[in-house]
């Protein structure tokens, strides 16, 4: 498993190209959309590493002058993946970082993550899932996909109306997480529920006038929703949601945004279960 760069490669100048028309519309279709780009050399190889296969390969013209750079990537890209190297100022017009490493990969949405040892021993009493309720900031989406793979989640279920994680802003902030860890997507707060309630879980709803965290003696299987950052968890999730649960903090303080808040239960939700 191993793909080998060219320098004489063919390279894509015009901005007509239709490979480039194409890729430079990835993103803007919504949820219909079957792909989406993964940018970084890092990324790119938490990617592979996690089994994912490629549509396409596609670097910058510069970086065929120090391949060396590439050497751990191309080291284990599939042989059948199709490499494009682009004009820097193209690869620049795909990038949405301000100093491009001039490294995409086209991946596909429907991939099987990598789940850790942890994830894979874990008995159907023990799942637990983070569920996201409209949440509109890509960052807090990003870092709560990083927290429920660190604490072995069973994956996070997304509503409709939720930030998508494969924004380059939800990526760069899961830190590659999204690569180990099912995310589900759901229309309605019932078809959530009925897919947690057949898995006999407890629903936890996150609302500022639930049990303080502490008091609670927490039951898994069990979900845990995380609501959108200026109105909360919805009416719906708070009506099925077998308890409703906050974080005690001083009164002065605006209370915690969705990431530290979504952070700190999902932890207490782990109760005594051991990490490493």
């Amino acid at each position: 498993m191993s793909v080998t760069l060219d320098q004489n490669c063919p390279v894509i100048r015009s901005r007509q190209n239709s490979h480039f028309k194409a890729w430079l519309q990835t993103g803007r279709k919504g949820p219909f959309e079957d792909v989406f780009i993964c940018e970084g050399l890092r990324f790119a190889e938490a990617a592979l590493q996690s089994g994912l296969i490629p549509r396409a390969f596609i670097l910058a013209e510069s970086l065929l002058v120090q391949p060396e750079r590439l050497d751990r990537l191309t080291a284990i890209m599939p042989e059948q993946t199709p490499v494009f190297v682009l004009a820097d100022d193209l690869l620049a017009a795909l990038s949405d970082t301000r100093h491009s490493q001039g490294c995409l990969l086209l991946l596909p949405k429907q991939f099987q993550p990598a789940l850790s040892a942890q994830q894979q021993a874990m008995s159907p009493r023990q799942q637990r899932w983070l569920v996201l309720d409209r949440l509109q900031d890509p960052g807090n989406v990003g870092t709560l996909i990083r927290t429920a793979a660190a604490f072995a989640f069973s994956g996070v279920l997304f509503m409709n109306g939720t930030a998508s994680p494969y924004e380059s802003k939800a990526l760069r902030a899961s830190m590659g997480a999204i690569f180990r860890i099912p995310l589900t997507f759901f229309r309605t707060p019932a078809d959530c529920v009925a897919f947690l309630k057949e898995r006999q879980a407890l629903l936890y709803a996150a609302d500022l006038n639930g049990t303080p965290s502490r008091r609670l003696s927490w039951q898994l299987p069990a979900a845990l929703v995380i609501g959108n950052e200026g109105n909360g968890v919805c009416r719906e999730f708070l009506q099925l949601a077998d308890c409703c649960v906050r974080i005690p903090q001083v009164p002065e303080i605006e209370s915690l945004n969705a990431a530290a808040a979504g952070a700190i239960l999902c932890y207490e939700l782990c109760g005594d279960i051991s990490f490493k």
